[in-house]
């Protein structure tokens, strides 16, 4: 009697062809495992904040210098927002946590209002640290950081691969770091 060690939705999970090849099993939203989420879409939101409810209010609480109300309400427009856009959050699939703290510091900025703007030497060191990195190392920052598009959107729109947006992120933080603390020194 011959034992069937495929795992199902495992690292191994594999499937026969017609032909009774044995190849490895594509995974993706029609497979999918935990990381697409479950139908559902209660228990779709009831794990989505489970996994991520601490991260975020511990976020937010630095954010708010530790106002446990105020905490409390951004992370709940956080998770609203994350609700009401069910593509964008499962097209950010493998990176849920980060766009969830993106979007907890963007709903703190706004309720913080433009009255705590930073000052303009500040915002000049910025111009002019950004204006010190190659084009495709600003354009990877802006279209990440001030665009919020994903590595994979912005690979799309610079016709590059991911991997190549990763490195170009690395490269630019590197340099803007770099740029920014001899502006301090000086």
């Amino acid at each position: 009697m011959r034992r069937d060690r495929r795992r199902q939705g495992g690292r191994h999970a594999t499937r026969r062809t017609p032909g009774g090849r044995s190849v490895p099993q594509q995974r993706g939203p029609a497979n999918a495992g935990p990381a697409f989420g479950p139908a559902d879409p209660e228990t779709e939101f009831d794990t989505l904040y489970g996994q991520h409810h601490e991260a975020v209010l511990a976020h937010v609480l630095r954010l708010t210098a530790g106002d446990e109300a105020a905490a409390r309400e951004i992370v709940k427009e956080t998770f609203h927002r994350a609700w009401l856009d069910p593509q964008r959050r499962r097209r950010r699939a493998g990176a849920v946590r980060p766009w969830l703290l993106l979007l907890a510091r963007s709903i703190f900025a706004e309720r913080r209002g433009g009255g705590e703007t930073p000052a303009p030497a500040a915002a000049t060191t910025i111009r002019a640290a950004m204006a010190s990195l190659s084009a495709p190392h600003r354009a990877v920052l802006v279209d990440l950081f001030y665009g919020g598009l994903s590595v994979e959107e912005v690979a799309d729109r610079l016709e590059v691969d991911p991997a190549t947006v990763k490195a170009r992120l690395f490269y630019a933080m590197r340099a803007l770091r770099m740029v920014l603390q001899q502006q301090d020194r000086t």
